[in-house]
């Protein structure tokens, strides 16, 4: 797509806010044009909607997986080493934060659906942040780390 001569022009109108929006990822991402940014924020939007499908399958399992690691990671019953779990816990923040993105990205290419799906989103952002905030030394070694 980048390799095609741009020969196609069009006007737009955006809201004060939004062009602020694009102005800020723009200067965070050095890019040279406004044009340039708003056609690059134009292929991620549409990278990120052909991968709909997977991302929406990946929250359908979400809280099965989160709910089956703290369960392994708060297991008492199980020996543990204070290593092994540390390693299971930074995982875990791992694969949250990981999840936060995911979810980050779906949550964008939601501007165009229903408040339903935007109320889903903000219900499983706040799942994550619950289970983060749950112990406040969680991911302390993986900060240490950085």
């Amino acid at each position: 797509m980048s390799d095609e001569k741009k020969t196609i022009k069009f006007q737009m109108m955006l809201s004060e806010s939004e062009m602020a929006a694009i102005e800020d990822w723009r200067f965070g991402n050095r890019v040279d044009s406004r044009a340039e940014a708003i056609r690059r924020l134009c292929q991620i939007g549409l990278s990120a909607s052909a991968h709909m499908e997977d991302l929406e399958k990946f929250l359908k399992i979400f809280p099965l997986v989160s709910d089956h690691m703290f369960e392994l990671l708060t297991d008492n019953k199980k020996a543990r080493t204070k290593d092994e779990l540390q390693a299971m816990k930074d995982d875990w923040i791992a694969f949250l934060a990981l999840s936060k993105s995911v979810i980050a990205v779906y949550g964008s290419a939601l501007l165009s659906r229903s408040e339903k799906d935007v109320a889903s989103l903000e219900s499983k952002i706040a799942y994550i942040n619950e289970y983060i905030d749950k112990d406040p030394n969680f991911g302390a070694a993986s900060k240490k780390k950085r």
